[in-house]
């Protein structure tokens, strides 16, 4: 029964029953290409810049045709008028709206980038969670190998007369409990493999994805340089370049206001045509635009956005700070997961597979207990998990890093 459950496992696993394989930078395009917020952002973005248009004032060109009775005594005397008439605003006005509206655009577009920052690190942070699923049920089955090893030799001891039930029980104990921990894990990859498919909007699909080759070696970072890449990080923040943009909106606003004190120019042309009397006229006018009594309210709208801006260039400030700090806090722990992870591999991992060897020929020769023998088993067992779970998390802190930086430190 233990091996079969192993087997149904990693027979789940097996990229060649299922019809659809993906890679992990496969699955980002996909989510690219699918997922409905990524959709609706970037029809935001084209809205936006559609309206970069709609604020131009120079196309407000206003036609219009006319026709009346010279003479309600006489209805065959009519009059016709064609006039055209074309507001120029002064002062920049129009400047000032279009690059308001060009602002905005902009922040969209940036919004557009923090969330393909965020879909990227969010699939690859389910693919990380996969490959680690793959990998602790790889070393549960070893456990399950050893501890099935390790029940022959006792239950040998025990037909002999040199070893004791009890130890047999608690070795079939916890082979009980890496039979159930098999179960979890494949459960667990169902949930991982169901929250891909609704990010990536897809049919319900057995989905398979082949797990990236993970080297920290391989991670692009200088720990030297953490000023440098923190600097890069407020730099690249969307939302630091958003704040950004609010400023400069609120500049063109206040350069708005400040241009609606001054009059506009409005040129206009009339033709009438009177058939009866074969009359022709024609008639040029000009005039100038300027609402006396809303000074208050354009004050009023000026000194509004200046605060704005105000508040726009505190913000900027505080979101610049934040963001170099939490660089630097990602840095440091990037340090201490690599020490960690080097550590591991390096040495924890081969001192507890050596000391089962000692351990198993110890105990053979009765210079060791089952109890010692049985902690040497499973420290070794876990700290392999612990190998796996440090990785994954140092994985997880780049990905961050490089939501922030918007920089790529592994090709995944």
């Amino acid at each position: 029964m233990r091996f079969l459950i192993a087997a149904v496992f990693l027979f789940a696993l097996h990229p060649s029953l299922h019809a659809e394989v993906f890679s992990a930078n496969a699955l980002v395009e996909l989510a690219y290409s699918n997922n409905l917020n990524l959709k609706q952002t970037s029809l935001m973005v084209d809205a936006m810049k559609a309206d970069i248009g709609a604020k131009n004032m120079w196309s407000d060109l206003m036609l219009m045709y006319s026709v009346q009775y010279i003479s309600p005594a006489d209805p065959g005397k009519l009059q016709h008028m064609i006039s055209v008439e074309q507001m120029f605003p002064l002062w920049g006005k129009n400047g000032a709206l279009e690059d308001a509206a060009g602002m905005d655009y902009l922040a969209s577009k940036l919004q557009l980038e923090m969330e393909k920052r965020k879909i990227r690190k969010l699939v690859l942070s389910l693919v990380l969670d996969y490959s680690a699923v793959i990998e602790q049920a790889k070393i549960e089955t070893d456990k399950l190998l050893m501890l099935d090893k390790l029940k022959s030799i006792l239950k040998t001891e025990y037909a002999t007369g040199k070893g004791m039930i009890a130890g047999i029980v608690d070795v079939e104990i916890r082979i009980a409990a890496v039979q159930f921990t098999l179960i979890e894990l494949s459960n667990r990859m169902a949930i991982i493999g169901n929250t891909l498919i609704d990010i990536l909007d897809l049919p319900y699909m057995n989905l398979v994805i082949a797990p990236p080759v993970l080297d920290f070696n391989k991670i692009g970072l200088d720990p030297q340089k953490h000023l440098s890449i923190a600097q890069t990080a407020a730099s690249n923040s969307p939302e630091v370049q958003i704040a950004e943009t609010q400023i400069k909106k609120y500049s063109d606003m206040i350069a708005l206001s400040i241009a609606e004190f001054y009059p506009d120019l409005g040129v206009g042309a009339s033709y009438m045509y009177t058939p009866a009397m074969q009359e022709h006229m024609f008639s040029v006018n000009l005039s100038f635009n300027l609402p006396v009594f809303s000074y208050g309210k354009k004050q009023g709208m000026t000194d509004f956005y200046v605060s704005k801006k105000a508040e726009a260039e505190t913000m900027k400030a505080a979101m610049k700070d934040a963001v170099m700090k939490e660089t630097e806090r990602m840095l440091l722990k990037i340090k201490s997961l690599t020490a960690q992870v080097l550590l591991l591999k390096g040495q924890i991992l081969k001192l507890s597979e050596n000391n089962i060897s000692s351990m198993l020929s110890a105990y053979q020769v009765q210079k060791a207990g089952f109890s010692e023998l049985l902690s040497s088993i499973l420290m070794f067992y876990q700290m392999r998990t612990e190998y796996i779970m440090t990785e994954r998390m140092l994985f997880e802190e780049v990905l961050e890093l490089e939501v922030m930086t918007g920089n790529r430190y592994y090709e995944f």
